[in-house]
């Protein structure tokens, strides 16, 4: 993750990363072959399908949109999918056998640090999941991107609530928000924003539909949320 901290690598306009984030099919994906970016539509419109009202749930329909624009670390910068894709886990603690091939954990030397291999690690109870140290991701870096001072500092017509970013942060932390691992870490605030990751979730995991999103139609309805939400430049 550090040499993307400075976010120097590329600048891109919203709908322009978008397309590239979604030019590449994410082989860890289990229910569709499709195009990244159909995706990322086929989720967007099921959430403005169930929650329609732009005014209250447009942050909705844009999170589910770019919530996978992460995956851009792999057409943009080539790095492979092992190290983006994929189910999201706390480092600097004991591992919890849960997820996707949870047996791959039994080769990586901090099972036996006397410190890692601990069930709280270099944590302290109830320290909050921003405290914790994520492995690196897709979710991990758009979270960073969208944070970052060279774009939260540009000026957006509304801003995304903390909801969203729990989306975008925690969607493929499957062992939290689905199997309940690593609760210990838990704050109140993770408390109250993990039913909407879990909301998320289903709309995003198992949920594809093989009808592909007519995107020209819907284009400029979301091109107006990226406008309103998001930096006209994006640096990644």
């Amino acid at each position: 993750m550090k040499k993307y901290e400075d976010m120097d690598k590329l600048v891109l306009d919203p709908w322009s990363a978008l397309e590239l984030g979604g030019s590449f099919t994410d082989d860890s994906d289990p229910d569709t072959e499709l195009d990244q970016i159909y995706h990322s539509f086929q989720v967007a419109e099921a959430l403005r399908k169930l929650y329609p009202d732009e005014e209250k749930y447009g942050w909705l329909h844009l999170t589910g949109l770019i919530h996978d624009l992460g995956k851009i670390l792999t057409p943009a910068f080539d790095e492979p999918q092992w190290c983006n894709v994929g189910d999201t886990f706390p480092v600097g603690c004991m591992f919890e056998r849960v997820g996707v091939f949870p047996e791959y954990f039994d080769y990586n030397p901090d099972l036996k640090h006397p410190v890692y291999s601990t069930k709280l690690g270099i944590y302290e109870p109830k320290c909050g999941l921003n405290n914790l140290i994520m492995s690196f991701s897709h979710d991990e870096y758009l979270y960073k991107v969208l944070t970052h001072e060279k774009n939260a500092s540009q000026f957006t017509e509304k801003k995304l609530p903390i909801q969203s970013y729990y989306m975008i942060r925690y969607h493929s932390f499957f062992p939290w928000h689905k199997f309940e691992a690593y609760t210990c870490f838990e704050n109140e605030i993770d408390k109250e924003n993990k039913h909407w990751v879990q909301i998320f979730a289903s709309f995003d995991l198992y949920s594809k539909a093989h009808d592909i999103v007519d995107i020209e139609s819907v284009k400029p309805y979301y091109q107006n949320l990226m406008k309103q939400y998001l930096p006209a430049k994006i640096y990644f």
